[in-house]
């Protein structure tokens, strides 16, 4: 029934051709297609390039359509980038543990959307990891409301706007315990760079801020 009702969705209200093409690819003709995201400042990552029409409509149908199937395919690349970084940590530093935590919506987003884009993200990473030694931690809160970064145009107004944001009153993290940061997209880098802040306070000492797009 679900299906049928999907069918006829579609037909009524069909997907733009950008999303189309999306849906036709895999996982992995996406890593291999789409750009991948310039470099990032303070060991931020980033998967792909968010300039590009294909990579743009996948974040917005997961920001804002709530596309699970998008969500879960788009996992797939930001595990592996994942599985990379904790190979290298694991030899230099002899760390085995990780959790992933996502940045946390703001309260009207939550309010208007109904869901978390972050949280979706990192369940399905979370979910990738065939060896469930990769957790899930909701850690981070928000201490206080501020305007959308995208209502910003400044960067050094967007820095200023998220200081202080993030709170993970609550939750303690150990030494030996890698924390992987999850948000859709990056741009000045604040907002990661405020949520790394308050993960260290509760003692995370090894952070991989990681992003959907730049």
């Amino acid at each position: 029934m679900r299906q049928f009702l999907s069918l006829i969705l579609d037909l009524i209200f069909p997907k733009p051709p950008y999303v189309e093409r999306l849906g036709s690819m895999s996982a992995e003709e996406w890593a291999a297609s789409l750009p991948a995201a310039r470099d990032l400042p303070d060991s931020m990552i980033a998967i792909f390039e968010y300039r590009h029409p294909l990579v743009r409509a996948l974040v917005w149908e997961i920001k804002y359509w709530k596309n699970d199937d998008f969500a879960r395919r788009a996992a797939t690349p930001m595990y592996e980038r994942i599985a990379e970084e904790l190979g290298d940590i694991s030899l230099l530093a002899g760390r085995s543990r990780a959790v992933i935590v996502p940045v946390p919506p703001s309260k009207h987003r939550l309010q208007k959307y109904g869901y978390s884009q972050c949280e979706l993200l990192a369940r399905h990473i979370a979910a990738c990891d065939p060896y469930g030694k990769i957790g899930y931690v909701d850690a981070l809160t928000r201490t206080r409301e501020v305007p959308p970064q995208t209502s910003i145009q400044q960067r050094t107004r967007r820095l200023e706007n998220m200081k202080g944001v993030f709170t993970a009153r609550g939750h303690t993290f150990d030494r030996d315990t890698v924390v992987i940061l999850i948000d859709d997209v990056v741009t000045t880098g604040s907002t990661l760079r405020e949520a790394t802040r308050a993960l260290r306070e509760s003692g995370a000492r090894s952070i991989i801020p990681l992003a959907l797009a730049h």
